[in-house]
């Protein structure tokens, strides 16, 4: 695999945005944008007139993550105050730095990052041999089945229940927090100022990740960070989600829990209305690093998750 990074220079248009409140950015595609100002920092979701806005800013940082492959019986709509939440989120992406790309990345950093005077291109163009095209298409058909799911979730806060809290919530062992998305979002595209000759995948997450060839990019509003895949940590694990309503049709239906449910998972009597909820089986992956990439996303087809992992996991194993 070769590369070479070029230089140029040329203005053209920005994403930045001038208030009376001060300044402000944002970066994404048509219904899907995280963006950044003086009032804090935004996921901004939505299409055909109905959009989704949450702010980012007020997550509490944590370095404790919970282990994939816990009970996840979360999507109820219990009050959920009480519960201490741990956020799942990507360090600051200027420390994603890759220590045998740093001398090229200092460069892209500085042209990625540069302000009005000027938009400085990016080229980056690899030459792949017959076996790597081979197995990068097979990366590009298993997002193509991603694309296909009928239901995905990013995961941004998971908390581990204690035993008052288990009963409220169906017996749950973890409870996560998460925004759904439509698998479409999923994309094609590169990072702003990029050139290339290659496809590069899109996940539009917490920060936006970009499938290379030889790395993931990472962005956020004017930050750029890398991760090698020498040392990306790749997790997948299927995981219990309690679904009541359009559940997804490519998830399996495991088992029902009580809306109000004692220690041991019988139904409280002290409900009248209590009810079942349905619990449904999903795919779970993990995007880490010890640099500090942490991403999560949930689809509902579990197996198309595991074919994912395990073409990112077939290419990616021998650079």
């Amino acid at each position: 695999m070769g590369m070479y990074l070029r230089k140029s220079f040329k203005f053209g248009p920005f994403n930045i945005n001038l208030s009376k409140s001060g300044l402000g950015f944002s970066a994404g595609v048509k219904g899907a944008r995280i963006s950044k100002g003086p009032r804090g920092t935004f996921v901004n979701m939505g299409r055909n007139g109905i959009f989704y806005r949450k702010s980012l800013t007020s997550l509490n940082n944590t370095s404790e993550k919970p282990e994939i492959g816990q009970n996840n019986n979360v999507n109820s709509n219990k009050d959920i105050k009480d519960v201490n939440f741990n956020n799942i989120e990507t360090t600051n992406v200027n420390n994603l730095v890759d220590s045998e790309f740093e001398e090229e990345f200092i460069e892209i950093q500085k042209k990625y990052s540069c302000g009005f005077f000027g938009d400085k291109k990016i080229y980056l163009f690899y030459n792949l041999d017959d076996e790597k095209e081979e197995k990068m298409s097979k990366f590009y058909d298993s997002i193509t089945l991603l694309q296909k799911c009928n239901k995905a979730w990013w995961l941004y806060s998971q908390a581990k229940t204690n035993d008052d809290i288990k009963r409220d919530f169906g017996n749950a062992e973890v409870l996560n927090k998460t925004m759904p998305f439509p698998p479409s979002f999923l994309h094609y595209g590169t990072p702003k100022r990029f050139i290339t000759n290659i496809k590069v995948p899109v996940f539009p997450l917490g920060k936006k990740l970009y499938f290379f060839p030889d790395r993931i990019f990472v962005t956020e509003g004017k930050q750029i960070g890398t991760v090698n895949y020498k040392d990306l940590i790749l997790e997948y694990g299927k995981m219990h989600m309690v679904i009541q309503s359009d559940p997804p049709n490519d998830s399996k239906l495991i088992n029902h829990v009580w809306q109000y449910a004692n220690k041991d998972g019988t139904p409280d009597k002290r409900h009248p209305d209590n009810k079942q909820l349905p619990v449904y089986e999903i795919g779970q992956i993990n995007f880490k690093s010890e640099t500090g990439l942490n991403e999560s996303i949930q689809f509902s087809n579990p197996e198309s998750s595991e074919i994912f992992v395990k073409a990112l996991e077939e290419y990616t194993k021998e650079l």
